[in-house]
């Protein structure tokens, strides 16, 4: 990152993430998790922007729940849809056979 304090930089690399998260999901074979992985880091690099912009230091951590209270620390509030952390929905449910247990 070219400048840390800048919150158009971590905007730029969030954006590059989105990118690569999408192309992922392209093509006949979709690579999901490579687009999960950049589409956390996209959130990520938001929410640091957020942070930079407030001048509100905060640490090298990748959990964006404990981010996410930085930004409630830091007097930003981001409107969470119904999918919630930690609630479990139809779509985070395993299906039998597949997913951790």
């Amino acid at each position: 990152m070219s400048d840390p304090s800048n919150p158009l930089d971590w905007v730029d690399k969030a954006e590059g993430d989105l990118r690569v998260a999408r192309a992922a999901l392209r093509g006949k074979y979709p690579v999901t998790f490579a687009a999960c992985f950049h589409a956390q880091q996209c959130a990520e690099k938001y929410i640091k922007a957020m942070l930079v912009m407030r001048q509100h230091p905060f640490s090298k951590i990748h959990d964006l729940i404990a981010l996410n209270d930085e930004l409630t620390t830091a007097g930003i509030l981001i409107a969470i849809s119904d999918l919630t952390f930690g609630q479990q929905t139809a779509l985070s449910k395993p299906r039998s056979g597949l997913g951790m247990r």
